[in-house]
């Protein structure tokens, strides 16, 4: 899948609203852009333009995924 599809998937997942498990598939997607914007960062990390880029995707995936995994062990409570 190219980066800028997996990109507007992971938006598309984030606006889904009263829905808040999300499927084995929907979490192999996650996880696998997550994996790959890591290395982008680690490949980038220095301080140029492409290193705050790569950031600035790496930090919203993050959150998405943080919070995720707050709904998770509320739901598990």
């Amino acid at each position: 899948m190219e980066p800028l599809i997996q990109y507007k998937y992971i938006r598309f997942i984030a606006k889904k609203e009263g829905e808040k498990d999300m499927t084995k598939k929907e979490k192999e997607v996650l996880d696998g852009y997550y994996d790959s914007l890591i290395s982008e960062y680690m490949d980038s990390k220095d301080d140029t333009v492409e290193g705050r880029i790569a950031f600035s995707k790496f930090a919203i995936v993050y959150d998405l995924r943080q919070a995720l995994k707050n709904i998770n062990m509320e739901q598990g409570a």
